[in-house]
C-alpha cells in the first residue's frame, strides 16, 4: 500500500515537471496537473468502493452443523454501530451465546463472549475478523485472552491468532502472547473455541492488537498525493 502511493505521488510530481531537471512547456504543465487530478478522482471512487463493499467486520460462529454468519450492521447483528458486531441466540447445543466483535480501535480487534452450553454440546468455534484491518510487516502483534470463566465439565478456552487464515499464536485458558509479522499485507483475524463434555457456561475476552493497523499508511499517501497535485495547481497554473 506505501509503495503504491509513493509511486503516485512520485509520478504527480513528474507530470508537474519536476521529472530529473527536465522542464516541460507551459502547457504539458498544465495538463500534467489535470491528469492527475482525474487520476485522484478515479482512485478516491475506487477506494471508497472498495472499502464498502468488502471490509466489513464479520462474526461467525460454528458448533457441528451448524454455522451463524453476522456481517455488521447486518442481519442478525443487534448492535447499530459502525464497527461493532453483536450475535445473541442459540448455536447448535449451545442454548444461548452473547458475542461482541469490536474493529478499529486499540486493540485492533476484540471479542467477548458469555455462552450457555446444554446437554453434551459440539465445541463452539467463534472468528471475528476485520478485512479493512490489512496489517503490514515488517511488524509486531500482542495478544490477550482475560476474563476467562470456564463452568462446563472438562472445559477449555482456546485462542488462536490466525495471520493470513493460519494460526500464528495460540493461549490457552488465559494470558498473553506475541508475535512477528513478515514483510507485505496481511489480514488479522481472532478465533476462539470454547468446549466441554456438558451443560454449564463459559466467558472470555480475546484481544489482539497490531501498531498502525494500516490506517495511517493510508492517510500519508492521501496526503502527500494530493500535496503534490496542490503544488503542481499552485506553481503552473498560469496567471
Amino acid at each position: 500500500m506505501a509503495r503504491l502511493w509513493l509511486s503516485l505521488f512520485s509520478a504527480g510530481l513528474m507530470s508537474c515537471g519536476f521529472n530529473l531537471g527536465i522542464v516541460p512547456s507551459q502547457r504539458d504543465k498544465v495538463s500534467g496537473m489535470k491528469t492527475m487530478i482525474k487520476l485522484m478522482s478515479v482512485l478516491v471512487v475506487f477506494i471508497l468502493f472498495a472499502v464498502s463493499a468488502y471490509a466489513i467486520p464479520t462474526l461467525v460462529l460454528n458448533s457441528g452443523t451448524t454455522t451463524v454468519t453476522v456481517t455488521d450492521n447486518g442481519s442478525g447483528d443487534s448492535n447499530g454501530g459502525s464497527g461493532t458486531v453483536v450475535y445473541s441466540g442459540t448455536v447448535g447445543n449451545w442454548l444461548l451465546t452473547i458475542t461482541t466483535g469490536v474493529a478499529g480501535g486499540n486493540p485492533t480487534l476484540e471479542v467477548n463472549s458469555q455462552d450457555v452450553a446444554g446437554g453434551s454440546p459440539d465445541p463452539l468455534t467463534i472468528t471475528f475478523s476485520d478485512p479493512a484491518q490489512l496489517v503490514t510487516g515488517p511488524n509486531n502483534f500482542g495478544a490477550g485472552l482475560s476474563s476467562t470463566t470456564i463452568g462446563l465439565p472438562g472445559g477449555t478456552v482456546t485462542y488462536n491468532v490466525l495471520v493470513d487464515g493460519s494460526t500464528a499464536a495460540t493461549i490457552s485458558g488465559s494470558g498473553s502472547a506475541t508475535g512477528s509479522l513478515s514483510s507485505g499485507s496481511h489480514t488479522v483475524a481472532e478465533q476462539v473455541i470454547v468446549a466441554g463434555s456438558g451443560a454449564g457456561t463459559a466467558s472470555f475476552d480475546a484481544s489482539l492488537t497490531v501498531p498502525d493497523a494500516g490506517t495511517t499508511v493510508v492517510l500519508l499517501g492521501v496526503s502527500l498525493t494530493a500535496l503534490g497535485v496542490f503544488g503542481c495547481s499552485r506553481k503552473f497554473v498560469p496567471r
